[in-house]
């Protein structure tokens, strides 16, 4: 991967300086919020709404402002129109800087092919980088891409390890996958034991196809 690493090397974070607003200090806490909390993106956070408070953090290197300013250029937000371009360019310099959400988001572009060339090796890429910072969807995507030979080789064995990780989070997709897996014995040792402790955590989250696996299973 040292081809596709090439030149994205992190940027250092650069300062806030003296007197500058408030909203400029809060800038930083809400990117890092929305790494852990990214569904309640949509809800448009209280205090993010003075997009020249935003471009200027972006510009000084702040990580979380660039992931705002990323994300609101691919969804329309803060009155840009939506720009999917823009969008990769700060979410880039964001993901460079170690942002797990925006590397996250970066890798679903690569795979969507929007605002860049589709390419699947990018996809894996960026995140593999967030899954090892522990973001949860990204260590999903990451081994099911293992799973697959999707944009790197199939590795069973590895896609459990990453799948392990995301369904420890509760990830409900996760916690399926890695069920079905301990059920068929593909990339793990068959275990009938794990396989239904971790459907069940899954099912009880309302996860559709956990839920029609166990039925099979207690059918058989």
């Amino acid at each position: 991967m040292t081809h596709i690493a090439h030149g994205l090397a992190p940027r250092r974070a650069g300062r806030l300086r003296p007197g500058r607003s408030r909203a400029r200090l809060a800038i930083i806490g809400i990117g890092a919020w929305l790494a852990l909390v990214p569904p309640l993106w949509a809800a448009g956070p209280a205090g993010v709404q003075d997009l020249s408070a935003i471009r200027s953090a972006a510009r000084e290197e702040n990580p979380g402002a660039q992931l705002l300013l990323g994300l609101g250029y691919l969804e329309g937000r803060y009155g840009l129109h939506r720009d999917p371009s823009r969008a990769v360019y700060w979410l880039r310099r964001a993901a460079r800087d170690g942002q797990p959400y925006a590397q996250l988001k970066l890798g679903e572009l690569y795979t969507k092919g929007i605002g860049v060339p589709a390419d699947p090796s990018h996809a894996v890429y960026w995140w593999r980088r967030s899954a090892r910072a522990g973001n949860a969807q990204a260590q999903l995507r990451l081994g099911e891409a293992l799973l697959a030979g999707r944009g790197t080789t199939r590795d069973p064995q590895a896609a459990a390890r990453w799948l392990a990780r995301a369904a420890r989070q509760g990830n409900a997709v996760a916690q399926y996958q890695l069920g079905k897996m301990y059920h068929e014995g593909y990339g793990v040792p068959q275990d009938a034991a794990r396989s239904t402790d971790w459907l069940s955590r899954a099912a009880a989250q309302g996860q559709s196809d956990a839920v029609k696996l166990l039925h099979l299973m207690e059918e058989a």
